[in-house]
């Protein structure tokens, strides 16, 4: 049940006939809404005032924009959900800071793939090598973008009949195009149409 809540009520002119129905309906208001999330008003238990749970709504939404950033003046924090590959995320923004970070782990499990810690940032992924000793190009999940060139970053070849799972092999990096977007690879391995595999670590 929901009714509207009327924050004037009652008013000096107003019937008590008329202020009678009112106030109850602002306090049937006032159940409904406190009773999302929390523990009702009512009946009374050990647990009143207490958080049962706490739901989000998620951005981008029909509200607008994201929360802004708290004022510097007074230290805080606001948390927030925000949709990242699909999924609902918690975020928050502080006043120390107007870019968002997650709170906890985004994770994307896929081919390529990526896994944000915080302000860490680690992507991983694959390409085939089509034939010998020569140079590819990976392209990192695009979720999150790398902020600078990774930290590191480690390359392995893979045979599909000599190394099933792997072994490192010839291989070096160069940068091409965008590095935080881009992972250039020269290699040295014989035969062809075997997996590149790599790993880099930078941050978001």
């Amino acid at each position: 049940m929901s009714n509207t809540f009327k924050p004037s009520i009652p008013q000096p002119s107003d019937p008590q006939d008329v202020s009678q129905g009112d106030l109850l309906a602002n306090n049937q208001s006032l159940q409904y809404v406190y009773g999302i999330d929390h523990w009702p008003l009512f009946p009374s238990s050990a647990n009143d005032g207490f958080h049962e749970q706490v739901t989000l709504p998620t951005f981008p939404n029909s509200i607008g924009a994201l929360p802004a950033q708290p004022s510097a003046i007074t230290p805080s924090l606001r948390l927030f959900s925000q949709i990242v590959a699909s999924v609902p995320t918690l975020f928050g923004i502080s006043s120390a800071s107007a870019t968002p970070f997650p709170i906890g782990s985004v994770a994307v499990n896929a081919n390529p793939g990526s896994l944000q810690l915080g302000s860490v940032l680690i992507k991983w992924g694959s390409v085939l090598a089509t034939a010998a000793n020569g140079t590819t190009t990976a392209t990192y999940d695009t979720t999150t973008p790398f902020a600078a060139a990774p930290y590191v970053t480690l390359v392995s070849i893979g045979h599909p009949i000599a190394q099933p799972f792997g072994f490192f092999g010839a291989v070096n990096t160069y940068v091409t195009g965008t590095p935080t977007t881009t992972l250039g690879i020269n290699y040295a391995q014989a035969g062809n149409n075997f997996p590149i595999y790599y790993v880099a670590i930078g941050s978001a």
